[in-house]
């Protein structure tokens, strides 16, 4: 190995060495090859299904997509999006959101339990910090951990459709925005009714969903409750999660009105979530969430927003029989609130965007922080108060610009950010698409991305972590180059990508028994080819054929970066080697079934604990992964009957260091729509 020398902040020297844990090397060495010739050949894919298509005489439904301020259809965006729908949603083998995007290309969903308990969304070998996750637009992300990023109370029947936006995002959406943008839009339909569903299953997993839509003339209200409870796979798995979503939206002469709100109560066993050493530990997150906005119908369309979102979180590193010098649990209270204004004007140059932002993310705490002047209660407990804090605000300035010419498109954005502990970071970026002919554009972007340290990265302490008051924030430069072609009867998306990234932070220890380390370990350079596929197979030979939808995706990753004899938590671990595949299909009248297939190799290794021996044991590569999933789905007049495995081929699977995922899972229920009179207009 090529060993180096790299100077640290606090003057410590740290010998590193290029990566080298490879597996499956006669694979690996056609790496290159695939990463030169992956356009070609998805080039002469596109000219060869053309002649397939018929868009003379079915037109691909329009969708805007919120990759950028300015409103964009999907066709036209010059960026990869993928975007996955509510037919999609119900068809698939699906028990959370976090399933969902795990069918996505190219992200990487590293989970510590089923049903929505706790997961890590990472983009293009990213970390789980490195990514926005929106709800209609609204960000969701807790300044605390993106362990938390994912606590939405929004369940998966709720939401319309889900947009991803692939690579850096910052010159959009800001700080975090680094690696990729997830917006979860839920969907205000234009009827009146019901929709229930039911369901249960092996460990005394129960639950059910009610969704009410009411609508007139003016005014659409959408409300949900669920509830879902399971007694865990293994100890110390169980888990308790409550749901409420309101989301309504008021017509009036000047423009739409638009309130969301929605609460999350979340309590489940966290076995060895954070350290093996004591697996028995439990957590309880509360999520407030809520915003009001107002689009304008005026020429020059201005959409000012307030909004609100609060996390609470309860750590018991002992659920029970903690030791003598265990005497509290941890207690963290994260708040981000703020408002923003966009406006949206056509001139000489195009569609152009401008807007400013303005949040404040407050954080009280037993454990993260400065320490306060005055301890703060936490209600309802008597035993311990908030006695550390820490605010920080930014403030964030943008411009975006469309321009389009003949078959070119150009869209150029400038995001400035000021934070009150990092001060000025500037995103800008550039995508640019030619259309080559009818289905067939190019793809051409450059971008710049960054993210802040989080309070976890920056204070936590604890008996196997340590935070680094001294971390900077990241940095990272992106190109890529790709390809989309979409007819009624295929679409697909392809990309090279090459992001250089600066002052990467990870958790990171030298020896078993060591203690996690936060650090901005080294500058990390990541290229990777992604490729998905989708045949609706219905636009081409109708409803009776029995074939009704196929997809496919395929991801591979390199990150040539430094490491020493260091273990990485999370930047390191990850997939090299993604594929996905999905098949929809008739059994017979009323019955349909859909397979979803997954197989990944993940990059880096991991430390097994030996919970007999109480011992560390050598490092570990992470095996390669088989999953398959199958839904089965009855339809019957206004019920759907449905009957799911999870993981049929009973596989272990380990994602993150010593955490236990669930095997074969069978579950089933029954989904009742009841439509009420038409909609008044």
């Amino acid at each position: 190995m090529n060993k180096r020398l790299i100077k640290l902040q606090n003057g410590k020297i740290m010998v590193f060495a290029k990566w080298s844990r490879r597996r499956n090397a006669a694979f690996l060495s056609l790496g290159r090859i695939i990463k030169i010739s992956a356009l070609t050949a998805s080039y002469f894919m596109l000219n060869a299904f053309n002649t397939l298509a018929q868009t003379d005489t079915v037109k691909i439904q329009e969708i805007t997509v919120s990759a950028y301020k300015t409103p964009v259809s999907f066709s036209n965006a010059p960026r990869i999006v993928t975007i996955i729908s509510t037919a999609e949603i119900a068809q698939a083998p699906l028990i959370s959101i976090n399933d969902a995007l795990k069918s996505a290309m190219n992200v990487d969903v590293r989970e510590r339990g089923a049903y929505g308990v706790q997961a890590d969304i990472n983009f293009r070998g990213g970390s789980s910090e490195q990514n926005v996750v929106l709800v209609n637009g609204v960000k969701m992300n807790d300044p605390q951990t993106g362990h938390f990023q994912m606590n939405l109370p929004v369940e998966l029947s709720d939401i319309d459709r889900i947009e991803i936006i692939h690579g850096a995002a910052s010159s959009v959406f800001g700080n975090n925005a680094f690696s990729g943008a997830i917006n979860l839009i839920t969907g205000l339909k234009d009827e009146n009714g019901i929709k229930a569903t039911l369901f249960a299953g092996q460990h005394d997993l129960y639950g059910g969903n009610m969704a009410l839509n009411l609508t007139n003339k003016k005014f659409t209200n959408y409300l949900s409750v669920s509830k879902k409870v399971s007694a865990g796979y293994i100890d110390d798995t169980d888990f308790d999660i409550l749901n409420l979503f309101y989301n309504g939206k008021l017509i009036t002469k000047a423009g739409d009105l638009q309130l969301q709100a929605g609460f999350l109560d979340k309590s489940f066993g966290a076995n060895s979530f954070y350290t093996p050493v004591y697996p028995n530990q439990y957590e309880q997150n509360k999520t407030w969430m809520t915003s009001l906005k107002f689009f304008s119908n005026n020429q020059l369309k201005i959409n000012p927003s307030i909004y609100w979102r609060r996390n609470f979180d309860r750590f018991e590193l002992f659920r029970s029989n903690p030791p003598v010098w265990y005497t509290n649990h941890n207690y963290h209270q994260t708040d981000v609130y703020g408002a923003d204004l966009n406006s949206q004007f056509d001139w000489k140059l195009g569609k152009g965007s401008v807007g400013i932002d303005w949040n404040t993310e407050p954080i009280i705490s037993n454990k993260l922080g400065d320490i306060l002047d005055k301890a703060k209660p936490i209600k309802d407990v008597d035993s311990v108060m908030y006695d550390h804090g820490k605010s920080r605000q930014n403030m964030s300035a943008f411009f975006e610009n469309h321009f389009s010419y003949k078959n070119w498109t150009l869209s150029t954005s400038l995001m400035a950010n000021w934070n009150s502990m990092y001060n000025w970071n500037f995103y800008p970026g550039v995508d640019m698409s030619y259309k080559l002919n009818t289905n067939w554009h190019a793809l051409l972007s450059v971008n710049w991305s960054g993210r802040l340290p989080s309070y976890t990265d920056l204070y936590y302490v604890g008996p196997g972590n340590q935070g680094n008051i001294e971390l900077v924030p990241e940095k990272s430069t992106n190109c890529e180059l790709g390809a989309k072609y979409i007819t009624p009867l295929l679409m697909i998306q392809s990309a090279i990508f090459y992001r250089q990234g600066k002052d990467i932070i990870d958790w990171v220890k030298l020896n078993p028994a060591d203690k996690w380390q936060s650090s901005n370990i080294t500058n990390i350079n990541t290229i990777g080819y992604e490729f998905s596929a989708k045949f609706i197979l219905k636009e081409k030979f109708g409803d009776q054929f029995p074939v009704k939808n196929i997809s496919f995706n395929y991801t591979y990753l390199d990150e040539n970066k430094s490491s020493s004899n260091y273990n990485s938590k999370y930047v390191l671990d990850y997939l090299r080697h993604n594929a996905g595949f999905t098949i929809n299909h008739a059994i017979v009248k009323n019955l349909s079934a859909t397979w979803q297939f997954n197989f990944q190799i993940r990059n880096g290794t991991y430390y097994p604990y030996n919970q007999v021996s109480k011992l560390w044991e050598t490092a570990k590569l992470y095996e390669p992964l088989y999953l398959l999933d199958l839904k089965i789905i009855y339809q019957y007049r206004n019920f759907d009957f449905f009957l799911q495995g999870k993981n049929i081929l009973d596989q272990d699977q380990q994602n993150i260091e010593n955490v236990q995922l669930p095997g074969r899972w069978i579950s089933g229920g029954i989904i009742i729509n009841i439509r009420f009179e038409k909609p008044i207009h």
